[in-house]
């Protein structure tokens, strides 16, 4: 979304020689200025697929054609987000009309401080910058705790309250 920042598709597939686990792909994004996993606007797309005379590659490959358009008009989004400047008053008022937790909210608002100072800018792409930073390194790394947060920097992000404010 903006220069020198790079956002990219990613993939992570998971299969096994002997059949004990299902085939399973995930197409994300990744925001490559500090490696956090950009929540997209839409979840990841995850393919499964038992290990059996049955599976067919075919759809594999159209959920992962489909994914891809996603990907690309995600990132019409994120564009504008670069471009969308708000200000601290802005980012502390979303966050309080969410009810999200003062804890949560100060992190938030620092983080978005720090990601406003390391890019030079303030616009919503810095503040989905620090959500997604908070998503993606804050508390425990397990796979299910760090779901937890991209859910609910999901449900952020998709908020009327976001939704106007990045207008």
């Amino acid at each position: 979304p903006r220069v020198g920042t790079t956002v990219e598709m990613i993939m992570a597939l998971l299969g096994s020689y002997d059949g004990s686990s299902s085939n399973m792909a995930s197409l994300g994004s990744m925001d490559l200025w500090c490696a956090n996993g950009a929540v997209s606007l839409n979840t990841w797309d995850t393919a499964y697929g038992r290990h059996t005379k049955n599976f067919q590659v075919e759809k594999f490959v159209e959920k992962f054609r489909v994914s891809a358009e996603i990907f690309m008009k995600n990132a019409e989004i994120w564009k504008h987000w670069a471009k969308r400047r708000i200000n601290d008053a802005q980012v502390k008022d979303l966050l309080t009309s969410l009810d999200l937790g003062d804890k949560w909210n100060e992190d938030m608002l620092a983080q978005f401080r720090f990601e406003c100072d390391d890019r030079n800018h303030s616009t919503v792409w810095e503040l989905f910058s620090a959500l997604t930073a908070w998503s993606t390194h804050k508390g425990s790394q397990s796979v299910a705790a760090v779901k937890a947060r991209e859910k609910r920097v999901a449900k952020v992000i998709s908020s009327p309250e976001f939704v106007r404010l990045a207008a």
